[in-house]
C-alpha cells in the first residue's frame, strides 16, 4: 500500500525523515502529540502548542538527527494508520518520491508476493486532484502495471499550477502557505520512501540502487 497525501502530511513525512529523524508517528488525536518534536494542523492552519504546522517548508532549516517526531494532519495520519502495518506494508509516496514510491513499492510486492495499492487521502471525503496527481505520477514509473480500481489517472503537464489551483492548494494559499505548495508540487525530490509498521514510519531506501 503506497499512501498519497499530497498537500501535505506525506511531504512533510519525508522532510521530517530527510531532516534525520529516527522515526515520524503518525496520531489522531491532539492529545497524543507527545515527542521529541511535534506537528500538527487542522484545515491547514497549526494547532497550539506544537513545535511546527504539517509544513514542509516550516521546517526545511531544522534538523531532526535521532529524534522521534509525532505529527497529526486533518486527513493524511489518519490514512495512514487505517491502511495497515506489520502485515500490509505500508510505504509513504507524493510527487517529491513518486519515482523511488514505485521502485520501494515494486520490491516489497515482488519479495512478498503482493499487488501494489495506490491510496489517494483525498480532502473532506472527496477525491483531491493533487493526489491523483501523485498516484499517476507514481504509476507511470511501475514498470509494466496491470490496472485495477476506481481512480481516473490525472496526468499533469504543470505541477505547480494543477496544485496551486486545487482546493487544497488554495486554502494553504489563503492561510499562507503558498511556498508549501510549491515545495509538494516538485518531483522527486526525495530519493526514498517512509515505511509504516503499524506504529511509526522510518527511512526505507534499499530497494533503490
Amino acid at each position: 500500500m503506497v499512501v498519497v497525501d499530497a498537500l501535505r502530511a506525506s511531504s512533510t513525512i519525508l522532510q521530517c525523515l530527510a531532516n534525520g529523524a529516527e522515526s515520524v508517528t503518525p496520531v489522531l488525536g491532539a492529545d497524543e502529540l507527545s515527542g521529541d518534536v511535534t506537528l500538527a494542523e487542522r484545515g491547514g492552519a497549526r494547532l497550539p502548542g506544537v513545535d511546527f504546522s504539517n509544513s514542509p517548508t516550516e521546517i526545511l532549516g531544522e534538523r531532526f538527527d535521532g529524534k522521534h517526531v509525532v505529527i497529526s494532519s486533518t486527513n493524511g495520519t489518519e490514512c495512514i494508520r487505517v491502511a495497515g502495518g506489520e502485515d500490509n506494508p505500508v510505504l509513504i509516496g507524493t510527487v517529491n518520491n513518486a519515482r523511488a514510491a514505485a521502485r520501494a513499492a515494486e520490491s516489497i510486492a515482488r519479495s512478498e508476493n503482493r499487488s501494489i495499492t495506490l491510496l489517494a487521502a483525498g480532502r473532506n471525503n472527496q477525491p483531491a486532484i493533487e493526489d491523483r496527481i501523485g498516484v499517476t505520477l507514481i504509476l507511470k514509473h511501475l514498470e509494466s502495471p496491470w490496472i485495477r480500481g476506481t481512480l481516473n489517472p490525472y496526468y499533469s503537464d504543470n505541477l505547480a499550477r494543477d496544485f496551486l489551483s486545487s482546493d487544497s492548494g488554495m486554502n494553504l494559499v489563503s492561510l499562507g502557505y503558498g511556498s508549501d505548495v510549491l515545495h509538494c508540487a516538485e518531483a522527486d525530490r526525495f530519493d526514498f520512501v517512509g515505511r509504516f509498521d503499524g506504529t511509526t514510519i522510518r527511512r526505507f531506501a534499499k530497494t533503490l540502487a
